[in-house]
């Protein structure tokens, strides 16, 4: 989802959609208890017996046997040989791989985007490519009272705004188009062409709604795409000056991330393929939109 914030307290924080939902939804007990008993290794006690599983979670044998059995067979738990004990299994590690892939990458770009978001004063994030979608894991704030908010652990299609349109320019392997409300796909699919020929993607209200978001791919040390960085700012505030020089800011903060990640260079540039010289395109064509009466 994304926000406009109106005028709001100094420090008033604004919870993100990815933390926890205590008070207004109730947990799901066997998850509960399946995660409770995850929890119980560590790497003082890494394998456990049965009955050690039994005294810390408090089940009784039956409904921890199915839980085990649930876990093992999610490749999360396995079993040693006899006697019959439990420890985690390689499903754990991708989970935790995944996690800190996203972290490493947050971390390295922090300043990054910080400073984007300095020298701008509007919305800067940075999103990351995950099952088919944009994952927001990093939101640097615009310090205006009328702003465009992203909420860090949310994620929606490729084809939402610039910060998807950037990532999906340079992936070989394009996930399954999905066209937004009233925009036709062949515009959809000229947005994406005119993204990967310029280096970078801007949107003026044609995908998202009353913003203008501008985002650039960013690339790791094996030049595939991850994500992208990208900037947010209300189109009442965006003018054609201001767009030339913050997709100049964008671009740079993109290619300062991705240099980071070890992306390799050659001469002057990095190595992408497929990736030109920055050409700035103050005016982007507007996208047609359906008629109400079009199916």
């Amino acid at each position: 989802m994304t926000a406009f914030h109106g005028p709001r307290s100094h420090g008033e924080v604004v919870q993100p959609t990815g933390q926890p939902m205590a008070g207004r939804m109730s947990h799901v007990r066997a998850v509960h208890r399946a995660v409770t008993i995850l929890k119980c290794f560590t790497p003082e006690a890494p394998t456990l017996s049965l009955i050690d599983l039994e005294h810390q979670v408090g089940l009784s044998r039956s409904t921890l046997y199915r839980l085990l059995h649930t876990l093992c067979a999610t490749g999360l738990v396995e079993t040693l040989s006899e006697p019959e004990r439990f420890r985690l299994a390689s499903g754990v590690m991708q989970l935790a791989h995944a996690w800190l892939s996203g972290t490493k990458v947050a971390d390295l770009a922090r300043a990054h985007v910080e400073d984007l978001r300095d020298q701008t004063g509007e919305t800067a994030a940075l999103f990351l490519f995950r099952d088919d979608a944009s994952l927001c894991v990093l939101e640097c704030g615009s310090r205006h009272c009328l702003s465009v908010s992203r909420r860090v652990g949310e994620s929606h299609p490729m084809t939402h705004d610039a910060s998807g349109l950037a990532i999906l320019a340079f992936r070989d392997n394009k996930p399954r188009l999905r066209t937004p409300g009233d925009v036709e796909r062949k515009e959809l699919v000229d947005a994406i062409d005119r993204a990967r020929s310029d280096g970078y993607a801007v949107d003026r209200g044609e995908f998202l709604r009353d913003a203008t978001s501008i985002a650039a791919p960013i690339f790791d040390r094996n030049s595939a795409v991850i994500g992208s960085v990208a900037l947010f700012a209300p189109n009442a505030r965006m003018n054609d000056e201001m767009l030339t020089a913050y997709i100049k800011l964008t671009v740079s903060t993109a290619k300062f991330i991705s240099d980071a990640l070890g992306l390799p260079v050659v001469g002057e540039q990095s190595n992408v393929a497929g990736l030109r010289p920055l050409k700035v395109h103050p005016k982007a064509p507007q996208t047609r939109r359906r008629s109400s009466g079009s199916s």
